[in-house]
């Protein structure tokens, strides 16, 4: 179906003054569908500049990149500039050319974590992601914590208390909303804090961003027991 019939409000036929037009997307015109008097030849067209014969083909071939990480402190929309010291052709730079790289590479870590707040993420999400991988921890909780520490960063509820046990409490918060608890004690034994702090963090965090946590239940915890 290459062509569309529309209500268009910005076309208006100079012949018979109707607004209801064609627009034919594979040539690019738009045609009045009273009088077949063409308005326009030269019709943006909206889609892929490549062409795809197959279901694989296209969905190979895509404009977009991936999708925005939460436990990464960029949400992993930053640039990098590669070590790799060559062109787009391969061939290896210039000593001139490569000192420049070096000096545009070294800025562009430094404007990464430029103020306090990125610079606590940083450290946040890389412990996050340390403790995730001890306890097992799927993707989708680990999403769910790094949220939940962003939150609990905005409030400034991490004043005077250490990232470790922030990031600890927002993981277990984390997994009871997805009713896959942890009991505090073995979060515990991973990061090597006391229960007490995790314990403070966690009513912190559940008191000033006032997140409704379900209770643990004991079904919760028979399929991991089991296994």
């Amino acid at each position: 179906q290459t062509k569309e019939r529309t209500d268009a409000t910005n076309y208006c036929c100079p012949a018979c003054s109707c607004n209801d037009v064609y627009i034919d997307h594979s040539r690019g015109e738009v045609t009045c569908s009273n009088c077949g008097v063409v308005l326009s030849d030269r019709s943006i067209d909206q889609g892929p500049e490549w062409r795809a014969f197959t279901a694989d083909e296209q969905n190979a071939r895509q404009r977009v990149g991936g999708p925005t990480d939460w436990s990464k402190f960029d949400q992993g929309l930053t640039t990098i500039i590669g070590r790799q010291n060559v062109d787009a052709s391969g061939r290896k730079l210039t000593s001139t050319r490569r000192a420049q790289i070096h000096r545009l590479r070294k800025w562009q870590i430094r404007t990464k974590v430029h103020s306090s707040d990125k610079r606590n993420l940083a450290v946040a999400m890389t412990e996050l992601h340390r403790i995730s991988s001890q306890l097992s921890i799927p993707y989708s909780i680990r999403e769910t914590s790094a949220v939940i520490y962003r939150k609990a960063l905005r409030k400034r509820l991490t004043r005077g208390r250490t990232i470790l046990g922030m990031i600890a409490a927002s993981l277990y918060l984390a997994c009871r909303v997805h009713q896959v608890p942890r009991p505090l004690e073995e979060v515990c034994d991973q990061i090597h804090i006391t229960r007490k702090e995790l314990s403070l963090c966690v009513r912190l965090i559940i008191r000033y961003l006032n997140l409704k946590i379900p209770f643990c239940s004991p079904i919760d915890f028979i399929q991991r027991f089991a296994t």
